[in-house]
């Protein structure tokens, strides 16, 4: 184990591709950006309505992040070091709503928002500079009497995993992007925030306990015989909150899959840190469906 950074109140915290940063929202208030090599945490918003649940561009090079500043939430952008103007990228205008995962290929942002007869509905917004502009209008990818919220593409962007509450709670659920009819259940016993292994080979979540489950995969291309999901196994017990700090996205991984950034009480008890988890996989590739 080790620290990342110094002890702070880093509320749903997202770790750059670079694994040297991490972006954050400090109680809903602003986004700040961490460097941990240089130990400089640097302060990317100063708005007095809500600014939070930032996410990095596949690059690394810009934030993402969901604020009310005009009476409804819509998502902005900027660079992440903090130069530059924002930029409104979609416009959502709900009472609540927010980006959740941009495509490797910088193609698609997939975000989620309400809708007055389906609930919490998962969006994407083509961002293709090559694509014409009526191409580029946002369009609901996973709509539905049920809400659909926290997704996240795969490494190859072919497939999307995210939590459903079609069975009466939340599960993990992966659909093939664009939708093909292939849609598969990950989860059994409830769960919630999953994310990719950078290689398409594992596939996480929090199940209901707190624990961070793994689960093997196996990526194709859209169809219903090439995704294959294994076993889900618990790694670790991830906290839900410390000193009344929550954390809606408590967990990242590193693009390896050894390392998880986890929140921890500090030292003195009063803050919470980040701690960096070594992971352990023996036998988790061992369980794929044939």
């Amino acid at each position: 184990m080790g620290l990342f950074g110094p002890p702070g109140a880093y509320n749903r915290f997202r770790l750059a591709p670079d694994e040297k940063r991490i972006v954050f929202d400090v109680s809903n208030q602003d986004i700040w950006v961490l460097d941990a090599v240089r130990g400089v945490t640097s302060r990317l918003t100063s708005d007095p309505a809500v600014n939070n649940i930032p996410m990095w561009s596949p690059d690394g090079l810009r934030v993402l992040w969901a604020s009310n500043r005009n009476g409804a939430f819509n998502a902005y952008s900027k660079s992440a070091s903090g130069t530059g103007q924002e930029e409104l990228l979609i416009k959502m205008g709900t009472a609540t709503g927010y980006a959740e995962d941009w495509s490797k290929d910088g193609r698609f942002i997939l975000y989620q928002m309400p809708v007055a007869k389906t609930g919490q509905d998962l969006w994407i917004a083509p961002q293709s500079p090559q694509e014409a502009a009526g191409d580029r209008k946002p369009f609901p990818y996973l709509q539905s009497q049920f809400d659909e919220q926290d997704g996240r593409f795969s490494p190859d962007g072919k497939w999307v995993a995210y939590v459903s509450n079609e069975s009466g709670r939340d599960e993990i659920y992966v659909q093939s992007f664009p939708l093909s009819g292939a849609k598969f259940q990950i989860s059994s016993n409830g769960g919630t925030e999953p994310q990719w292994r950078n290689d398409g080979t594992e596939l996480y979540f929090l199940a209901v306990d707190g624990s961070l489950m793994a689960v093997p995969v196996k990526l194709g291309n859209s169809g219903s015989e090439s995704f294959q999901s294994g076993v889900p196994r618990a790694l670790m017990q991830i906290p839900s909150g410390i000193g009344g700090i929550t954390f809606p996205r408590s967990y990242a991984v590193s693009n390896d899959g050894q390392r998880f950034l986890i929140p921890s009480a500090s030292a003195a008890g009063n803050a919470p840190s980040l701690t960096v988890v070594l992971n352990w996989q023996a036998g988790l590739n061992n369980g794929l469906k044939k």
